[in-house]
């Protein structure tokens, strides 16, 4: 399952920095924090590196739009 998470944040960066696409990491972000939420109480070293890895990806989405719109 880590695994796979930080494959998905991978891969949402390289399409978001590849298509300048501010709204597709969005959709990682949302997952993980329904991972998170999800799988709380029984997996407790899943859910900090879910909400880590989305505000991550959020970061990425504001930068990317930060830069597309240019202010």
């Amino acid at each position: 399952m880590i695994v796979m998470m930080i494959a998905a944040t991978i891969l949402a960066f390289v399409f978001a920095v590849k298509n300048r696409d501010w709204c597709y990491p969005l959709v990682f972000f949302w997952a993980f924090i329904g991972i998170g939420v999800r799988n709380s109480t029984l997996y407790p070293t899943i859910t900090p590196l879910s909400y880590i890895l989305a505000v991550l990806i959020l970061i990425l989405s504001f930068t990317i739009f930060i830069k597309k719109t240019g202010k």
